[in-house]
């Protein structure tokens, strides 16, 4: 399938959905097949080209995208390549965001008690870092089929040994430690903007401290921790968990969604607390 018109130039938002829909209703066919027989579809996009090979069973299905550029387009095509190889990627990905927001903010409540409102510029730093570095850990380490590199070690395919370690320990580790270091400097600075805003309005009395939180070490604090914690459990959770056991052998929608919400949710309280006790430990947090 071959996007092109009059004259070659970027493919625009309109055939980038048409060619989703289209492809989803091709591909789930083909996916389903190989699934049931226990056989592994490989698919790749090199160059602005996807091939969507069954090896096994020499099923094919091509798709090529004419002049991608610019990073929208290679937002569409990485949020594709997932959705191809996780049907429910998408409901999965927005739980996930409110999920992070949800239970950051309760284990703030909790750690705060009647301090929550005085202290609510350090809450804010929590949720924002919360939900930018789970919704980016999230999205780096679910199974994908086309993205170029294995983006999961525990996703279904014919990978090696060796791949699957490098998926999982090497490959994701600048993206995740740059990711965690935009996610914690931009919740901390704006933590402390917000502070020093409500100090000149409301005074001194009715606000916290300025924060004496050192944002480089907290941002390079919330890097690491994206690459020691929260990418590897999102992938053992989302690749080995979800897919090869749940949406595997769980026939039932309503039970596998059940199934699922509590998996993320007890991954997400440990993830949380950790992250908390962390922060407090090197001193970077109250």
């Amino acid at each position: 399938m071959r996007l092109k018109q009059n004259q070659v130039r970027k493919a625009s938002k309109h055939q980038f959905d048409s060619l989703r829909k289209m492809q989803k209703l091709k591909f789930a066919n083909l996916r389903r097949m190989c699934t049931e027989e226990g056989k592994d579809i490989d698919v790749n996009i090199v160059g602005g080209s996807g091939n969507f090979i069954s090896k096994n069973r020499g099923k094919s299905m091509t798709m090529e995208f004419t002049n991608v550029a610019g990073i929208a387009d290679k937002f569409r095509i990485a949020f594709m390549t997932r959705t191809m190889a996780e049907p429910k990627f998408t409901h999965r990905f927005l739980g996930e965001l409110i999920l992070a927001a949800t239970l950051q903010t309760l284990a703030e409540y909790q750690r705060r008690g009647g301090n929550f409102l005085h202290e609510i510029d350090y809450v804010i730093a929590g949720v924002l870092v919360a939900i930018l570095g789970k919704g980016l850990a999230a999205f780096r380490s679910a199974p994908s089929l086309g993205a170029g590199v294995l983006t999961n070690g525990f996703q279904f395919g014919d990978y090696s040994l060796k791949e699957r370690l490098l998926a999982i320990f090497v490959t994701p580790t600048p993206r995740l430690f740059i990711s965690g270091v935009f996610a914690g400097g931009l919740g901390y600075t704006i933590s402390r903007g917000l502070t020093r805003l409500r100090m000149s309005q409301l005074g001194s009395a009715a606000v916290s401290a300025v924060p004496a939180v050192p944002i480089l070490a907290a941002a390079g604090y919330t890097g690491c921790f994206l690459v020691l914690v929260s990418g590897p459990s999102y992938q053992i959770l989302s690749g080995l968990i979800e897919q090869r056991y749940i949406d595997r052998y769980v026939t039932n929608n309503r039970l596998s969604r059940f199934l699922v919400s509590i998996m993320r949710i007890l991954r997400s309280l440990f993830a949380s607390a950790l992250a908390i006790r962390g922060m407090q430990l090197f001193g970077l947090q109250r």
